[in-house]
């Protein structure tokens, strides 16, 4: 006797799919990245001369792409 499979057996369930919830955490790291690099260039001279940058940094810093970022930040 064959059993018989329902289409809601065979869909894959989101916790099943690492690869999707890795692409996920990817895209909500990048984000972040992003957000950050907005947020630093929106400090004052006087903050920025107390963590040490210059407002020439500061805007190459927010400029860049969040792909470019240290590959220990995307593990």
């Amino acid at each position: 006797m064959a059993t018989k499979t329902t289409h809601l057996s065979r869909t894959p369930r989101l916790y099943d799919r690492a690869g999707f919830m890795g692409s996920l955490g990817k895209l909500a790291l990048a984000y972040s990245i992003w957000r950050e690099r907005q947020h630093l260039a929106t400090l004052d001279d006087a903050l920025l001369k107390d963590i040490g940058k210059t407002r020439d940094e500061v805007e190459r810093e927010a400029n860049r792409p969040v792909w470019d970022a240290p590959a220990r930040w995307f593990l």
